[in-house]
């Protein structure tokens, strides 16, 4: 496919509202800019009333059209990029840490907003996060990373209810609780941290995790289905 082609199927969010903006372009050139580079932007009315319409589905008057990202919150220039990236009526939206730049008040908003536009234009987010409430939140499909490889990946429930991958485990085991007498979440994992660049033989997780036998030193695993999820280990199992 060509560029433009793919651009007109897929759209970005990215995570910084603060730089991912244009701060010398009004918001109206900002969210018109996709359908402008398209060459589906119409006539001048024609083009003020799409933006109109998308300004007003994502929660901002279209008075603001006229402003610049200076004059806007954080959680309104996240909006300004939520509009932009659906104008085009993608199929697919990357969100690329949409809400980490944002007070957490501020996050709920878009999160809701993000499920809301979901259901209504039939969307596919394909959504980074390292903030596994929000992945909880949002996600109907997981998958789980370490050094640029999926070691787990299923569906959202079966992965946080019955995690099969040790890092899987002590990601949610991370996760701070708002029950001070709680205290602080115990994690089990080994103090040693593999260079990305030049990663372990056998399991690149083998140095941090507690379940490590001489198989891992050495092989590296393959995937393997367990529990309805793809698991990357020789030992998978309920954590």
């Amino acid at each position: 496919m060509a560029h433009k082609e793919i651009a007109r199927v897929i759209q970005p969010v990215f995570q910084d509202p603060y730089s991912s903006l244009n701060p010398r372009k009004s918001i109206f050139k900002i969210i018109s800019l996709p359908l402008r580079a398209q060459g589906l932007a119409g006539g001048n009315g024609r083009l003020e009333q799409k933006v109109d319409q998308i300004m007003e589905i994502v929660g901002l008057p279209p008075r603001l059209k006229h402003n610049y990202p200076n004059q806007l919150s954080g959680g309104q220039r996240q909006r300004v990029a939520v509009a932009r990236a659906l104008i085009m009526r993608p199929e697919v939206v990357l969100c690329d840490e949409p809400t980490s730049a944002l007070d957490v008040s501020v996050q709920a908003q878009i999160l809701n907003m993000l499920l809301d536009l979901r259901a209504e234009f039939n969307l596919t987010y394909l959504f980074i996060s390292h903030d596994l409430a929000v992945v909880e939140h949002i996600a109907t499909h997981v998958a789980v990373m370490y050094l640029g490889r999926i070691v787990e990946e299923g569906r959202a429930r079966d992965l946080f209810e019955h995690p099969s991958h040790p890092y899987t485990r002590a990601l949610l085991d991370s996760v701070l609780t708002p029950e001070p007498q709680l205290g602080l979440p115990e994690v089990r994992l080994g103090i040693e941290y593999p260079n990305p660049i030049d990663p372990p033989s056998g399991c690149a997780f083998h140095p941090r995790c507690a379940r490590c036998q001489a198989r891992c030193r050495k092989e590296a695993p393959q995937p393997k289905v367990r529990a309805g999820k793809l698991v990357e280990c020789h030992y998978p199992g309920d954590c």
